[in-house]
């Protein structure tokens, strides 16, 4: 039955994080010779700028007619390059040096792995000091579930099962332009602004998205301040740019973003996050290429989400050693401070880094939709203690 075919695929969640992560702890490449794997030159640590988002350009403030909407239609977890293509190396290339460090697995210029990693583990880079495990290590974990993850959160995208949206308020279709106030959106199921697809078939939003400028997508209450005011979104980035054509988010800020993979429902809490994107052109023709999405994950927090999903199946799992061995399997891919600092071999690691690729194509910011009831946490305590 149901049940039992999700129960079987925790198990092999189990033993894929068990598996993957206990070989990544081991270390595929025996060699010391601080060269690592990822593409990072230059002595162990060495502290540089490498893949960064680019600076300010010289664009004065935006003054366009209009804002652009943007919402997100394709998304990389870095087992599939730009071109939606399998690529088991695509996350080196996704992401930014988000530590400034050009770290190797000799270097000694990096936190501390937890119990039962190794430096080979969280220390290798991805191209010019990319800091990317969860592209590294966990992506493999959720291909046990599915084999190609990222085409299918791209197909639950392109259906309206959900989507990230990015308003840019008077945005120009010029390469340099500053002083972009951005407001982040999540973007609800698409059809649910409407009580019943079933008895009203033709209703716009009761069919997929369009993706041409026309949709209007609705807006979920939860990332608003104010749950009746569309113009109250919780994350900001109040100076964005674009530079050389690139939009650049400018100041950090935290995602809550949800994956949704053969029934498992993934809260993933990014923190410092930086976002930027090729764009073109405005209005209804919008788009946003080569986008990238990158920050940190605390670990704990991740490990508190898992837990959500296991105790769901068997409450059983909300304790003891099984979980605790899967808890310590995801541990050992924390490669940087949750604070986003590093450099000190004294603290142990105690953030995930993650890079997401993303494409987006324009739409309408829709209605308000109804706020979701949040699951129950079957791992929380009863009332009457048990």
């Amino acid at each position: 039955n149901h049940r039992m075919l999700r129960l079987r695929h925790f198990a092999l969640l189990t033993v894929g994080l068990v598996g993957s992560l206990s070989a990544a702890a081991c270390g595929g490449d025996s060699s010391d010779d601080g060269s690592g794997s990822g593409g990072a030159t230059g002595k162990p640590d060495t502290e540089a700028e490498g893949a960064r988002p680019p600076g300010k350009g010289t664009g004065g403030p935006a003054a366009g007619s209009a804002d652009v909407v943007v919402a997100m239609n394709k998304l990389f977890l870095g087992d599939t390059g730009f071109d939606g293509q399998p690529n088991a190396q695509a996350w080196k290339t996704m992401g930014y040096n988000l530590d400034g460090l050009l770290s190797t697995k000799s270097g000694s210029n990096h936190c501390k792995p937890q119990k039962g990693a190794t430096k080979s583990s969280v220390q290798t880079d991805g191209v010019d000091g990319i800091d990317n495990s969860f592209g590294s290590n966990l992506i493999k974990v959720i291909g046990t579930l599915a084999p190609n993850p990222s085409a299918e959160i791209s197909t639950a995208l392109t259906e309206g099962s959900f989507t990230i949206m990015l308003r840019m308020e008077k945005v120009e279709d010029k390469p340099e332009q500053s002083g972009i106030k951005t407001s982040l959106y999540g973007g609800a199921k698409f059809e649910a602004l409407i009580p019943d697809c079933k008895a009203t078939p033709t209703e716009v939003n009761c069919s997929a998205p369009k993706f041409d400028g026309s949709d209007m997508w609705p807006v979920l209450p939860e990332l608003l301040s104010n749950p009746t005011d569309i113009n109250s979104a919780k994350v900001q980035f109040p100076d964005s740019y674009v530079t050389g054509g690139t939009w650049v988010s400018g100041s950090q800020g935290d995602l809550n973003l949800s994956l949704s993979i053969s029934g498992y429902s993934l809260a993933l809490k990014i923190t410092k996050a930086v976002i930027t994107a090729d764009l073109s052109d405005v209005g209804t023709k919008a788009k946003a290429t080569k986008g990238l999405i990158a920050g940190i994950i605390p670990t704990e927090q991740l490990i508190s989400e898992l837990k959500k999903i296991a105790g769901s199946f068997d409450k059983s799992m909300c304790e003891g050693s099984t979980f605790e061995t899967i808890a310590q399997s995801i541990r050992g891919a924390s490669d940087i401070m949750a604070d986003g600092t590093n450099g000190d071999s004294s603290k142990t690691c105690d953030g995930i880094s993650i890079g997401l690729g993303f494409e987006g194509v324009a739409v309408q910011l829709g209605g308000i939709a109804p706020a979701a009831t949040p699951p129950d946490d079957p791992c929380a305590p009863s009332a009457d203690g048990g």
